[in-house]
């Protein structure tokens, strides 16, 4: 990936990761790490850049989450708060779901 491609892209993903999720700076920071971390093993082609992007957002969503939802989960417990927990679990499933099947999706794409 080229270094205008990829600048290309870490600016979709700031715009993608600030006005469609709301994420904090720290997720969008780790995700282009893990962006950095996957180009310089895997070659991508230009039309998976963003899926690649998109993927990246979710894992690293996933990873700071993961941090943060302890302290949630804790605080539920402490509150009683069952049925969250369990939604939470739920929402967490899914996002696994979906970023294994982008990676996938994008190791096919190979």
């Amino acid at each position: 990936m080229r270094e205008a491609n990829r600048a290309c892209l870490v600016s979709w993903m700031t715009l993608v990761s600030n006005r469609q999720f709301h994420f904090h700076d720290e997720t969008l920071f780790l995700a282009v790490n893990v962006l950095d971390r996957f180009l310089a093993r895997t070659s991508v082609a230009a039309d998976c850049f963003q899926l690649l992007g998109l993927a990246s957002l979710l894992v690293a969503a996933k990873m700071v989450n993961m941090i943060i939802k302890s302290y949630i989960d804790r605080a539920a417990h402490e509150a009683g708060a069952a049925a969250e927990m369990a939604a939470s679990r739920k929402v967490e499933k899914y996002v696994d779901l979906g970023a294994r099947y982008i990676f996938e999706r994008l190791n096919q794409l190979r």
